[in-house]
C-alpha cells in the first residue's frame, strides 16, 4: 500500500507520515509539498500508484480541492497516459467550511488539524 501525503507544511506530513506508520505499518509514505508535484506524480505512468492521499485544501500553490479534480478528470479521460483509478482521498485540513465541497470530488473524508495519533487512529 501507498500512502500519498500532500500539505505544504514539513511538521504535518512528517506527523501524518508517523501517524500511518504507526497505523498502517507496511504502508510506503510518498511526500508532497504541493499540488503541482502531486500531479506529476500521480501522471506519470512508472510511479508505483497511489492507493490513499491525505492531502491539504490550503496550499500556496495550487488548492488541494483543484488537485482533487484534476485527478478527477484525468480518470474520467481514460487517457493511456495516466492511471485509471483513483486514490482514496483524505482532506486533512484547517479549513472546517469546505467539508460539503468534497463530496463533490467523492472524497472519503475530511479530518479538520490540528490533528493528533489519537484523533487520527480513532478515525482509522
Amino acid at each position: 500500500m501507498v500512502v500519498g501525503i500532500c500539505d505544504d507544511e514539513i511538521i504535518v506530513r512528517e506527523s501524518l507520515e508517523k501517524y500511518v506508520s504507526e497505523l498502517l505499518g507496511t504502508a510506503k509514505c510518498v511526500q508532497f509539498s504541493s499540488g503541482d508535484e502531486i500531479l506529476h506524480y500521480y501522471l506519470c505512468p512508472d510511479k508505483p500508484e497511489i492507493d490513499i492521499l491525505l492531502l491539504d485544501l490550503a496550499m500556496a500553490e495550487m488548492d488541494g480541492m483543484v488537485v482533487a479534480e484534476t485527478i478527477q478528470a484525468k480518470i474520467k479521460e481514460k487517457e493511456q497516459s495516466v492511471r485509471i483509478t483513483k486514490p482514496l482521498i483524505i482532506f486533512v485540513t484547517g479549513i472546517q467550511d469546505r467539508m460539503a465541497e468534497a463530496f463533490n470530488v467523492n472524497a472519503f473524508d475530511y479530518i479538520v488539524k490540528p490533528i493528533n495519533k489519537d484523533k487520527f487512529k480513532i478515525q482509522y
